[in-house]
């Protein structure tokens, strides 16, 4: 199993040089020692540095997820003693194409994960199969296509 296609990968990255201007309201029950306590209840304005978003596309790439790990958070607490949390991570890589995949498992371009992504897993469901729809959905990904 694997996909193909384009994909864009994102980053981001802070800017300590350029700044924004964020409102915030400030909840009324801040505790007493948080630094904003004398503001509590208050709209404060604060200057953060700027995030700027960065995209990298990959063009007629090979993606092979190459582990998966399934995990099952269930709630303690009484509120949410009905509560039940399934997880899936991904690590995956990028290849260059199908053919660079064969020639050497290690000759990727990118190597990354899928982290937490909650899922709902039913009896008999391939956890391959649910991995692999699971990466198309994500973001970057809408053009990759199952590879035959």
């Amino acid at each position: 199993m694997a996909l193909k296609g384009n994909i864009k990968i994102y980053t981001l990255e802070v800017d300590e040089n350029k700044t924004v201007t964020e409102t915030i309201d400030l909840p009324e029950n801040l505790p007493e020692g948080h630094p904003d306590y004398s503001l509590r209840g208050q709209r404060i304005q604060r200057e953060f540095p700027q995030t700027i978003e960065y995209q990298t596309l990959y063009e007629n790439v090979y993606v092979q997820i190459i582990s998966y790990m399934f995990h099952k958070r269930v709630h303690t607490h009484p509120d949410m003693k009905d509560l039940k949390d399934e997880c899936l991570d991904l690590h995956y890589r990028v290849y260059e194409s199908e053919e660079a995949r064969k020639n050497d498992f290690n000759d990727y371009i990118l190597d990354e994960h899928v982290l937490g992504k909650q899922v709902q897993q039913n009896p008999g469901d391939d956890l391959r199969t649910l991995g692999y729809e699971l990466l198309k959905q994500q973001r970057g990904f809408e053009e990759m296509v199952d590879a035959l």
